[in-house]
């Protein structure tokens, strides 16, 4: 079995599961590994896991108000952050509002 293959599909899973949504992770988990390679990959994200790290602090991204960090909750909560603060001072003071 490839280290170097199983650490970088580890990566790649861990940037994906804060983009992509559980089933489209499964489908490009079984199509781009084997059930070997599925098994020994809980071993490697187990063993990047931080043990001194509260597993509320390591999911806690997932619960932030307005779901996920995606780019786009990103984007979406700045610009209502924004609004928000925009219609307390009465006018746009961050630039023109982009819809």
């Amino acid at each position: 079995m490839d280290v170097d293959r199983l650490e970088s599909v580890a990566a790649q899973l861990a940037a994906r599961v804060r983009e992509d949504d559980p089933e489209a992770n499964r489908r490009w988990l079984h199509a781009n590994t084997t059930p070997e390679e599925r098994e020994a990959l809980h071993y490697v994200q187990a063993a990047a896991t931080p043990v001194d790290v509260p597993w509320s602090h390591l999911i806690a991204w997932t619960r932030i108000p307005g779901g996920p960090d995606t780019p786009g909750n990103v984007a979406k909560r700045r610009r209502e952050l924004l609004d928000a603060l925009d219609s307390q001072v009465g006018n746009n003071q961050h630039g023109p509002k982009v819809a």
